[in-house]
């Protein structure tokens, strides 16, 4: 997989403030680590950040859109991520 990029897109319920790093359930990038460092790395992917949607309970339809968008922007860029 030398040369490919992946990223992962997930969905969580909490609200963002719920993911910082000295929060209840800890950084989301620490969460995530086992996939983009164990799969992702060690596989010969380039890890990009994670794409995290928050409160997807309470989310509306503007939310919803909002997060779509912003996700196929990333894509549309992946070239240029890092």
């Amino acid at each position: 997989m030398e040369g490919k990029k992946a990223i992962i897109p997930t969905t969580v319920g909490g609200d963002k403030a719920y993911y910082d790093p000295r929060s209840i359930n800890g950084c989301m990038d620490d969460l995530l680590y086992p996939i983009t460092h164990n799969m992702f790395f060690y596989t010969g992917f380039e890890a990009l950040p994670s794409h995290v949607t928050y409160e997807v309970n309470k989310a509306d339809e503007e939310n919803f859109n909002n997060s779509t968008k912003k996700f196929f922007n990333t894509l549309d860029n992946i070239d240029n991520t890092k």
